[in-house]
């Protein structure tokens, strides 16, 4: 890559983020707005009469009706809201503490935590750099984003999948995080490729945002909060034919993913939709494959998906 595309790209990676006043004001009236609408939605849902839910259910659609406000409006920190919706749900007893906290040690935090610290290294030691512009070097690839896409999406499938085989991600990814403690630079002066030090700098927030709405999307599906919640919509709108419900299918899934992770919305969604349309008499594949592929679409919210929490 020419000198000039390299300080370019290099400029990329440094900018900051730099508000505008008008955006500052914007920002301080969001934070103050969210900090007292997120308790008061929360509050009015809860006295508000749902005789269609449990009490679990009812409680819990105030706490998350209260939790989604903060996420959007973020008064305070967004994984100290994920946090804080797991708690409300022990204090009012929606769950028990071990089964509200237990999603924080997930498998895919714990995928999470050793992919961070690798990526840690990386950065430290300007790998990711040396990857990108070796990418972008390439004249396959150009200054095409098709091609960009294609050549790391092309590169990191049979590496994830070979991994898959031998052992889940999670562990695979933790033992290439613990190796990097044992690598030498200076074996006589005891410096390996990363220190705790440096690996304490990763993204903890994430980790603690994913286990939060793990927790909450779990949730939803024990007290069948999600299955009215789906029923509801699918009565509202009027589905009985196959495609009808498909399309509702994929709306609640949408909405589902948009509070928690694509593969708990999944979990969630497609066992209701299956029995929906079971007991509509229609063919209850296509709710399935559309259920399916809503989950994958929830974009809006930092919990919806991984990439979103990073970014």
């Amino acid at each position: 890559m020419a000198e000039p595309d390299l300080k370019k790209y290099e400029g990329v990676m440094k900018a900051e983020e730099k508000l505008s006043e008008a955006e500052e004001r914007f920002e301080l009236w969001r934070n103050t707005i969210g900090l007292f609408l997120g308790p008061l939605i929360g509050i009015i849902i809860y006295l508000l009469p749902m005789p269609a839910l449990s009490e679990k259910a009812h409680i819990l659609a105030a706490i998350l009706s209260w939790i989604v406000i903060w996420w959007i409006c973020e008064p305070v920190p967004i994984p100290i809201s994920a946090l804080l919706g797991a708690v409300l749900c022990v204090v009012f007893g929606v769950a028990a503490a071990k089964m509200a906290f237990a999603p924080f040690a997930d498998p895919i935090i714990y995928l999470f935590l050793g992919s961070f610290i690798l990526a840690e290294a990386m950065a430290i030691h300007g790998l990711d750099k040396r990857f990108a512009y070796a990418i972008m070097s390439m004249k396959f690839v150009g200054n095409s984003t098709a091609r960009i896409l294609a050549v790391l999406y092309g590169s990191e499938a049979p590496i994830s999948k070979s991994y898959a085989k031998m052992m889940p991600e999670g562990a695979a990814a933790l033992i290439g995080a613990g190796l990097l403690f044992l690598l030498p630079l200076n074996w006589k002066e005891r410096e390996f490729t990363i220190s705790w030090k440096q690996a304490t700098k990763i993204d903890w927030g994430t980790l603690l945002l994913f286990g939060g709405g793990i927790t909450l999307g779990n949730l939803m599906f024990e007290t069948k909060l999600a299955e009215v919640i789906g029923k509801g919509l699918l009565q509202l709108s009027g589905a009985t034919s196959v495609w009808g419900i498909t399309f509702g299918a994929i709306f609640i899934a949408i909405l589902v993913s948009e509070t928690s992770s694509n593969t708990a919305s999944a979990n969630m969604v497609v066992p209701v939709m299956i029995a929906l349309a079971i007991a509509a008499g229609v063919n209850p594949i296509p709710p399935d494959i559309g259920a399916t592929l809503g989950a994958s679409w929830g974009f809006m919210l930092p919990v919806s998906t991984q990439p979103n929490a990073i970014v």
